[in-house]
């Protein structure tokens, strides 16, 4: 039986992926090895993985349950019928969030795409040196530190799974109030939008919600949905080029002495034109179904770390929507 299993079915452990979930059955489940634990057992999640037929190549996802000392696979679609207790940590509650959110029964579909993933990385080292061109960065080691410190209590710098990587915090000079976060784990906040948090829980709610972004795979998701793509290199260089003479263009008009060179990032960045180009090439212009997957996650998050969820709700306020843009736009 061992041989004839080995044969026809190849396990694929994700060894990174392993949790630590307390909770109990709401329903009976039944595992892939046909046995049934009973509604109302207590069980613990401890891990995930790939079960693939070798004969039909057929993948079945399935989470790793131990109840009473016993091991047992359950298809990835029963998770629903597992109340978890409410997590002690925020580690913990992060991952729940992705389990009830999907996002592990995506990448176990679907597999990690390490090529886009790749791809991104390039996309966001662009990014980055186009900033760095137009002095764009604040650089603050002070504030930076605090930032990441903050970063560091509402999650741990890298994922619970396999996906590259790590939380980090970059400031932008913008006038401009708002946040967003890469493919890469960079999340980006402009002097402006620190400039009127009131309160450190603001601050919290802010940076939470971009990690939410980067821990539901929000990004990858809707890069998988863009067909035609321009190639990497013809895209920032256009928009180099349109940046350039959309500042000039601004700094012409609103200044009366004005002799032309002084390039303001922030400044080109605040039209709705090229803020959409950018936010739609880097994956974060996000549905509206998105923006509420992200906002309930910084409430739970929030809880756990028992910071003040109102605050939030405030801090959204200070947010920087353009004028124009569709009602679920928004680069948050």
């Amino acid at each position: 039986m061992l041989v004839l299993m080995f044969i026809f079915y190849q396990s694929n452990l994700f060894s990174q992926n392993q949790f630590s979930l307390s909770g109990r059955t709401i329903k009976n489940i039944s595992t892939t090895s046909s046995n049934t634990i009973e509604r109302g057992s207590s069980i613990k999640l401890i891990g995930m993985g790939v079960i693939t037929n070798r004969a039909t190549h057929e993948r079945t996802p399935y989470y790793s349950l131990s109840v009473n000392s016993m091991t047992y696979a359950i298809e990835i679609k029963n998770i629903d019928k597992i109340e978890f207790d409410r997590p002690n940590t925020s580690s913990d509650a992060w991952a729940i969030l992705a389990i009830k959110s999907g996002t592990y029964e995506n990448l176990l579909n679907n597999g990690y795409q390490y090529d886009l993933r790749n791809q991104m990385d390039e996309e966001n080292v662009d990014f980055i040196d186009l900033i760095n061109k137009q002095d764009g960065f604040f650089y603050d080691p002070y504030l930076q530190d605090y930032l990441q410190r903050i970063l560091i209590k509402i999650h741990p710098i890298t994922l619970l799974d396999e996906r590259p990587g790590n939380l980090n915090i970059q400031i932008l000079k913008s006038d401009s109030p708002n946040s967003f976060c890469s493919t890469n784990g960079t999340i980006f906040i402009t002097t402006s939008l620190l400039s009127v948090i009131n309160s450190e829980d603001e601050l919290y709610g802010v940076i939470a919600h971009e990690i939410a972004h980067f821990v539901f795979d929000h990004q990858i998701i809707n890069l998988n949905k863009q067909i035609n793509r321009a190639e990497r290199a013809a895209f920032w260089s256009a928009f180099a080029t349109v940046l350039a003479g959309a500042t000039e263009a601004y700094l012409a008009t609103e200044h009366e002495i004005y002799t032309g060179g002084a390039l303001t990032l922030a400044t080109a960045m605040s039209s709705v034109e090229i803020s959409s180009a950018i936010t739609e090439r880097l994956g974060v212009k996000y549905s509206q179904d998105q923006e509420l997957e992200a906002d309930r996650a910084v409430i739970e998050v929030m809880k756990c770390l028992k910071r003040d969820t109102l605050a939030f709700s405030s801090a959204l306020t200070k947010l920087y929507i353009p004028a124009h843009a569709d009602p679920p736009f928004r680069t948050s």
